[in-house]
């Protein structure tokens, strides 16, 4: 009996030595790496009803660890489009989105910049999935990402009509008059007043 226990105890330590020996004699390569996906950041650009433009929308990385999109420039003349950022590790991206003013001078551009963070998580299989948070001027919280450029109002003026030159005149005397109508009742009622 004692001849088993001391052959179990041998080939027990027979067996942990081999292990030690296979572990540093053998380089092991325990590297994981996750299947890319690709977060979306999409986007709006409403239309000014304005004669064609185009817009450009810029995505901007805020950190070196960031990976950056595919593309970081976008022009749009109006409706919906999206950023594309390939990402292949778990972590907390951060982005700015904000439009370029453009040279029209009858457009005033969205001056808005939308900060844009990915978290991106792993479930047990590895399997990557993001979500997008967004937030502008810091306290609001934006269900989407909008540019809302506008067309600047230039008052028409008809050509070949002219005012009549007389009609500041007739104004002041209007309104004279009725300064003098007052005071003749306020005069009378005191009149009676008395």
């Amino acid at each position: 009996m004692r001849r088993v226990s001391v052959v179990s105890k041998i080939s027990t330590a027979a067996a942990a030595l081999c292990a030690v020996l296979l572990f540093f004699g053998f380089q092991v390569n325990a590297e994981f790496r996750y299947e890319e996906i690709q977060a979306v950041v999409p986007f709006t650009c409403e239309n000014v009803n304005y004669a064609a433009n185009e817009y450009e929308i810029v995505i901007e990385k805020l950190d070196e660890a960031s990976p950056l999109p595919d593309v970081v420039t976008k022009k749009i003349s109006a409706g919906d489009d999206s950023f594309t950022i390939g990402i292949d590790e778990p972590g907390t991206y951060q982005y700015k989105v904000y439009e370029n003013a453009g040279t029209d001078s009858k457009i005033t551009y969205d001056d808005t910049t939308y900060i844009v963070t990915l978290f991106v998580t792993s479930d047990d299989a590895g399997k990557l999935d993001y979500k997008v948070i967004l937030s502008k001027g810091g306290m609001v919280k934006p269900t989407e990402i909008t540019f809302v450029n506008k067309v600047v109002r230039v008052p028409i003026v008809k050509t070949g009509e002219t005012a009549n030159p007389y009609m500041p005149f007739a104004f002041a005397a209007f309104v004279l008059g009725g300064i003098v109508l007052i005071l003749a009742f306020r005069r009378r009622k005191e009149d009676q007043d008395v």
